[in-house]
């Protein structure tokens, strides 16, 4: 049985700007690291080089982020 406090779930790994977000169950680290480093490369490219942000996205910020997101997501 997983460690509760390894369960994640988000919205942003199976990110897909063009269609609404799945929200699951995550259970790679690496993945949804990849997933939000991805996004922001999205957010960078359509801004100036002033509007840009430069994040390092570590484990507890990355749990935040997922609780964030629900947050937002929800009706």
């Amino acid at each position: 049985m997983p460690d509760p406090e390894s369960i994640v779930f988000n919205n942003f790994v199976k990110f897909d700007p063009n269609n609404d977000p799945v929200y699951e169950e995550s259970s790679s680290m690496t993945d949804m690291k990849s997933s939000l480093e991805s996004i922001l490369s999205l957010y960078n490219d359509s801004k100036s080089q002033k509007d840009r942000m430069d994040l390092l996205f570590f484990e507890y910020m990355i749990h935040h982020l997922s609780r964030t997101s629900r947050i937002i997501m929800k009706p």
